[in-house]
């Protein structure tokens, strides 16, 4: 488990040479007060993950929900960014 500590930390998923993937936001990143997808990153959230009541989840890049995402806290976009949910097969 990863411990931000709590207070103003914030987890950032950044751009790489491809999509990143993420799974287990609440589960294995505890006390981040926010996170942030950064501009030009592309990441996908595959399985569960929760943002905790309290902590604010910015998207500046592209940002796919693979599984499930429960929301506790706030969530926020800039105007030119992208959501995805993939259509089931």
């Amino acid at each position: 488990m990863i411990d931000g500590g709590g207070g103003s930390n914030t987890l950032q998923f950044v751009s790489g040479a491809s999509t990143g993937t993420f799974t287990g936001i609440g589960a294995g990143f505890v006390n981040f007060g926010s996170g942030t997808v950064n501009t030009h990153a592309s990441w996908v959230f595959a399985g569960s993950n929760t943002i905790g009541s309290g902590v604010t989840l910015t998207n500046k890049g592209t940002l796919t929900i693979g599984g499930t995402l429960t929301n506790a806290g706030l969530i926020t976009s800039a105007a030119s960014r992208s959501w995805r949910r993939p259509t089931p097969s």
